[in-house]
């Protein structure tokens, strides 16, 4: 089963562990998981998601929605940093202090 089809199944007959970790095979899919299907973070979909900047980000908006030290270190120095800079402008500021 591929992640993509890990979350077509899960979002059919429900999560489970099994089909989270096929689908934290793949960042994107990692991320669509959470967002979609767990509607919740969790640190393995998190950690998934997290290889890729674009996905870090996103998951930090959409599902954490917060800055956390795990997606923000995903994101530093790419593309999205200033994108998860302004929108999670204070809760960086607490942490780089």
């Amino acid at each position: 089963m591929s992640p993509k089809e890990a979350c077509e199944y899960a979002r059919e007959c429900g999560p489970s562990n099994e089909t989270r970790e096929i689908a934290c095979e793949s960042p994107v899919w990692a991320y669509i998981y959470a967002w979609i299907i767990d509607r919740n973070p969790r640190n393995e979909t998190r950690e998934a998601a997290s290889k890729n900047s674009k996905y870090a980000y996103f998951y930090a908006l959409n599902v954490d929605q917060e800055a956390r030290n795990d997606t923000w270190l995903a994101v530093k120095n790419t593309e999205y940093e200033r994108k998860y800079k302004k929108i999670f402008n204070e809760p960086i500021k607490e942490k780089i202090i």
